[in-house]
């Protein structure tokens, strides 16, 4: 069942107080990686390979990958995985570093993860524009040296990780991308990736990384997978080792120390101490509030078109209710807790579409289209 809090009016708190809160987010998305995908040869649809200095990597044409049956218009592309390491080992050394929560579970995660990963065409060169470096891996050894009381701790990763690609770039058998739309490339050599360069390029950048408490012994893994021969050497950029909120928090993190940021934002980060807790109301201990908020002139003129026979149920329709007649069309924050499968995007469904209807009532007051625009260009 969905739990509402209905929010209380924000009292307000100092900018730098928002942005050490920014922070410390992002300090959490940093030790917080994807998982890289377990070992499993024997899959049809995306094999991923242990790769040992013995091995051949899948893309030369002696491995077995390469004599499975595929479609003419398809061609293979490979994710590599090197320097794989657990994060529970991490979790576990930086634990002896800078002590245990008092909240934190019995057991470390078994999770895998990666120093670093990168794509490589099926005739082994290396993608431009793919390699990504870890920031767990880089924080973790952060964490150990020069640690959490050196004011640049979380500061520098962005340099190392240009330095770890312009090495790379400069030492692999790469593409040249001259047109990444259309997919027009060339090899810069006629080279091919082996294993010996996967193996010397991870050992590098652990190195550059200060990586080598966390890695046991050196892993590679390589996930292969198929992709359309037309989109072969198209490079689309994507993170699939980091948080994906990492430099989202950073852009958010230079404008509130601008002081350049909505009504939205103060009150997420609006301190705890700040908030007047007596302007919270229980609609458990206030039925006359409920009463109220269900009242028919209360119901917003949009629903999300559904079934007839599937009303909102109670505590959803109060959330509905509640929220645009606190926010309606104005900047604002309020909140909606419940366990997964308990109905939350359902009701967001439905205040979106009150907001489009709202909106289309004021659009339907003006005598000409031009003064629905501000004459300001916004972009993201």
């Amino acid at each position: 069942m969905v739990k509402l809090v209905l929010g209380a009016q924000v009292v307000g708190t100092d900018n730098q107080t928002k942005e050490r809160i920014i922070d410390f987010w992002r300090a959490i998305e940093l030790f917080s990686p994807q998982p890289v995908p377990r070992v499993d040869p024997s899959s049809k649809q995306d094999p991923v390979f242990d790769i040992t200095p013995q091995s051949l990597p899948p893309w030369y044409a002696e491995h077995p990958l390469q004599r499975r049956p595929i479609a003419d218009t398809m061609t293979w592309r490979h994710q590599v995985y090197i320097g794989v390491f657990n994060l529970g080992k991490v979790l576990e050394i930086l634990e002896g570093k800078i002590g245990r929560d008092s909240d934190s579970p019995g057991e470390f995660p078994n999770q895998p993860t990666a120093v670093a990963t990168f794509s490589v065409s099926n005739a082994g060169r290396l993608l431009p524009n793919t390699l990504v470096v870890s920031t767990c891996a880089w924080v973790s050894a952060r964490t150990l040296y020069p640690g959490p009381a050196d004011p640049s701790w979380l500061s520098g990763f962005d340099e190392i990780a240009g330095r770890i690609t312009q090495h790379f770039l400069s030492t692999l058998p790469t593409l040249v991308v001259e047109d990444a739309e259309e997919g027009f490339s060339q090899p810069k050599s006629s080279e091919t990736l082996s294993t010996a360069d996967l193996f010397y390029e991870a050992q590098e950048i652990i190195v550059q990384l200060g990586a080598l408490p966390f890695i046991d012994h050196l892993e590679i893994r390589i996930k292969s997978f198929q992709v359309s021969r037309r989109k072969e050497n198209i490079v689309e950029e994507s993170d699939s080792l980091n948080s994906f909120y990492i430099h989202d928090l950073e852009r958010v993190a230079n404008e509130v120390r601008a002081g350049d940021f909505g009504a939205g934002l103060a009150g997420l980060l609006t301190d705890r101490q700040a908030i007047d807790r007596q302007q919270r109301i229980d609609v458990r201990a206030r039925s006359e509030l409920i009463s109220d908020l269900l009242a028919p002139d209360r119901f917003p003129q949009g629903r999300w078109p559904s079934g007839k026979h599937k009303p909102l149920y109670l505590s959803q329709q109060l959330a509905v209710n509640w929220t645009m007649l606190r926010l309606g069309l104005r900047a604002g924050l309020t909140s909606v807790n419940g366990p997964p499968g308990t109905g939350k995007t359902t009701l967001i469904r439905d205040i979106v579409a009150a907001v489009v209807v709202e909106r289309a009532k004021v659009l339907a007051t003006l005598t000409h289209p031009s003064q629905a625009f501000t004459g300001k260009t916004e972009s993201w």
